[in-house]
């Protein structure tokens, strides 16, 4: 009986102790497993850190480089406008050259003395008209076809009168929309050239074609004489011819800065006889048509 008892006090300690280590184990599988998913939710925690940084930063240097890029535009933008500003002057310049109005009211001066009432109404009338197109075109970055035509229509028709006429003049369309917008005041500076130094020295009766042809996308756009041609101007003339065919290379270069591309082309030409003498003139200038 004493053996049993000590027998059962011992199967009693055994027991209490399997169930302390047990519950040790079960404690130390608990504590391990939340240990694991502390881990698991510190690393996550962690992670979403990093992304939401990442993000952060991220967002900064596209803001900050947005905000660079658009001062770059802008600082781009403003230096087109001031070389729009320039090439407008320049071009306003070159139409109300003191030369030309000098040469203009000495003409008009001329009919008064002379008595020739009607021709200095006339003449002054499209004096007035004209320096009233140029003025009023300048103020526009584009224009139409048909304005155009009719300021170098009243320019040609002054200076023939100027230089009694001493040659003559054409404006062709070749199914070409008079409705087409253009840059105005592109043309009048080769045109001045044709007279003033195409037809210098020239023997016999000279001519002027300005012609407009719509070719695809393109607006092609001549002015042809039939004058000393460049070779015979001298070097006075040719510096001028040099100052028009710069400005107008200058408005060109802008207009194609403009587009982001190459739309607009000037190109001359020197016409030849057969035995290889000068003929004329020809300049073409290309201007895209916009959609």
């Amino acid at each position: 009986s004493l053996y049993n008892k000590e027998k059962g006090k011992e199967i009693e300690r055994l027991r209490a102790q399997l169930e302390y280590e047990e519950q040790n184990r079960a404690i130390g599988e608990l504590t391990e497993e939340n240990l694991t998913q502390a881990l698991q939710l510190e690393q996550e925690r962690n992670t979403r850190n990093l992304i939401l940084s990442s993000a952060s930063f991220i967002l900064l240097l596209g803001g900050f480089l947005w905000l660079m890029y658009k001062r770059k535009q802008d600082k781009k933008q403003h230096a087109l406008d001031m070389k729009r500003v320039e090439i407008e002057q320049r071009m306003l310049r070159s139409q109300m050259n003191p030369h030309f109005i000098f040469n203009a009211l000495n003409s008009i001066q001329s009919y008064v003395t002379t008595n020739q009432t009607y021709e200095a109404e006339v003449f002054l009338s499209k004096f007035s008209l004209l320096v009233r197109k140029i003025l009023e075109n300048s103020a526009h970055k584009l224009i139409s076809l048909e304005e155009e035509t009719e300021t170098l229509q009243l320019y040609l028709e002054l200076e023939k009168v100027r230089f009694q006429d001493r040659f003559d003049f054409a404006i062709q369309f070749d199914e070409a929309d008079q409705t087409l917008p253009i840059p105005p005041m592109l043309l009048q500076p080769f045109v001045e050239n044709a007279i003033l130094h195409g037809m210098k020295g020239k023997e016999g009766k000279g001519q002027i074609d300005v012609r407009f042809m719509e070719k695809e996308d393109v607006l092609i756009c001549e002015v042809e004489d039939n004058g000393v041609g460049r070779s015979l101007n001298g070097k006075k003339a040719g510096d001028h011819r040099s100052m028009a065919t710069g400005l107008t290379d200058d408005r060109i270069n802008f207009f194609n800065k403009e587009i982001k591309g190459t739309g607009f082309s000037l190109l001359i030409f020197d016409l030849k006889h057969q035995d290889g003498s000068p003929s004329g003139t020809k300049v073409q200038l290309t201007i895209p048509i916009e959609a």
